[in-house]
């Protein structure tokens, strides 16, 4: 079967392929670069579930490791692994209207390319392939996966793969690096604090704060939005008020983008992992809230605790270790997130209420308008940087900018590590200082575009954490031994 004729191996998505006749051209070119999915991975039997979400379902299959990659489908040599995951669409009712469902998987990958891409190293981005599926294929899928009982029951009584559906995205399964693999998802959340270079951790242990990287030089001023806490750690405070048997995560992001501070974050994540530390074995998960999970993750690596019998003291020395490799990738993505929202949450809404009311339609931002909008962003860090005069923001760039920024503040960082004798040829990673042998590989994940449509959601949340944080505050709240 074959949906559309496939781009060319190791060519990027062309604009000619995405380009037919038509008042929406970009998003009207569904299937112009999809591909047919490889022999070799046709048999619904040989995947197996990984996870999902609202709008996709993650099935991850294993070829054996002596599989001569190379010699397989030029698309699957592009991938330069034997682990490889499918991400296929789910019913279309499972998830609301704003969801990045929205988005065909076609769309995906041409946002990352075309959008993502162009922000970070290509080292620590995605390798998406738009693949056709025969609706055959994504029935006996479905059946398949949903006889294994693998998936949760609030997921499998809700929604099921969609046979209707017939893009899917493959790409290599960054939850393995070889065949024995230690994986650690994080959520680096909000990198930056607005107007501010440090923030007081009010969740954290006593501590002298630490400065972060300067301010963005295209940030404006933004004189309601001065706190001297990040957003993340105001939002735990929130949440510990709404719930009282909530333990508000230790963590401050910040951590994250200071060599000194980075065994404070790693502490942070181990003490209170929440949904911001996800941890896989060997592609398998393993539940961070068992007593035993970091013998569990030691134990695949058994020659990286250099001699400690400390599971715990070798899984903070790994993490530590990896972690500051990716301290310049990470204030990569913190510089990004804060040039992308550079207004005041008051004055967004405002342009999104005033772009709302032209039409009976709610906003959103087509595959051309996001290629316009990354060059006028780029162009405007560049004439900073050169010292000239950068280009005024519009409307709807300013919207645009902050629905991206709000989709770095929610990515995930998939962080895997293994022996390096172990890798099958082809396999991109880095080696570990002082690793006993180890390598590691870092990928930005979850980069879906968020929908323009959630700015006032995203307001009122906002407006919601700043206020209760300047509330206690102002009446001098004592927050976690940090008074303020």
């Amino acid at each position: 079967m074959s949906c559309s004729p496939a781009i060319k191996p190791n060519s990027p998505i062309s604009a000619a392929a995405m380009d037919p006749p038509s008042t929406n051209r970009v998003d009207s070119a569904v299937n112009a670069a999809a591909v047919d999915l490889p022999s070799i991975l046709a048999q619904p039997s040989a995947w197996t579930y990984r996870g999902e979400g609202n709008a996709n379902l993650v099935v991850a299959t294993t070829m054996e490791a002596d599989t001569d990659v190379a010699a397989m489908d030029p698309f699957l040599k592009r991938l330069g692994t034997h682990h490889v995951i499918l991400r296929v669409a789910k019913s279309a009712h499972a998830a609301a209207a704003d969801a990045p469902q929205a988005h065909s998987a076609l769309d995906m990958a041409t946002f990352i390319t075309h959008v993502v891409n162009p922000l970070f190293p290509p080292a620590h981005l995605p390798a998406l392939i738009p693949v056709c599926l025969p609706p055959t294929f994504l029935t006996e899928l479905r059946d398949h996966i949903d006889a294994t009982g693998a998936r949760p029951a609030k997921r499998a009584n809700h929604a099921h793969i969609d046979p209707s559906q017939p893009i899917a995205l493959l790409s290599p399964d960054y939850a393995r690096l070889g065949d024995h693999t230690l994986c650690i998802e994080i959520k680096p959340k909000w990198l930056f604090v607005k107007d501010s270079t440090e923030c007081a951790r009010p969740n954290s242990p006593p501590r002298t704060p630490s400065p972060v990287h300067t301010p963005s030089p295209v940030r404006t001023s933004s004189p309601s939005a001065g706190s001297q806490a990040c957003r993340f750690c105001m939002h735990q405070l929130l949440k510990a008020a709404k719930d009282p048997h909530y333990a508000p995560s230790q963590l401050c992001p910040l951590d994250f983008l200071d060599e000194a501070t980075v065994p404070d974050a790693v502490r942070a994540l181990l003490a209170t992992p929440h949904n911001n530390l996800r941890v896989w074995v060997d592609g398998v998960p393993v539940s961070v809230t068992a007593p035993e999970w970091s013998s569990v993750a030691v134990d695949t690596l058994c020659d990286m605790s250099n001699g400690t019998t400390d599971a715990r003291s070798a899984l903070t020395t790994l993490l530590t270790s990896v972690l500051l490799e990716l301290v310049p990738v990470l204030r990569t993505l913190g510089d990004h997130q804060q040039a992308l929202d550079q207004f005041d949450p008051v004055h967004v809404h405002a342009e999104y209420l005033a772009l709302a009311a032209q039409s009976v339609d709610p906003p959103r931002i087509s595959l051309d308008e996001w290629r316009h909008v990354i060059a006028r962003y780029l162009a405007r860090r560049a004439a900073v940087e050169a010292g000239t005069s950068p280009p005024a923001v519009d409307r709807f760039q300013l919207l645009a900018e902050y629905v991206l920024s709000m989709t770095l503040k929610d990515c995930s960082m998939l962080i895997t590590v293994s022996k390096g004798d172990e890798l099958p040829e082809g396999e991109a990673c880095k080696r570990l200082p002082g690793g006993e042998g180890l390598v590691y590989r870092a990928v930005l994940l979850d980069l879906d575009p968020k929908a323009l449509a959630k700015v006032p959601q995203w307001f009122e949340l906002d407006g919601e954490i700043r206020a209760h944080f300047a509330n206690g505050a102002a009446a001098g709240a004592d927050f976690a031994g940090v008074k303020l």
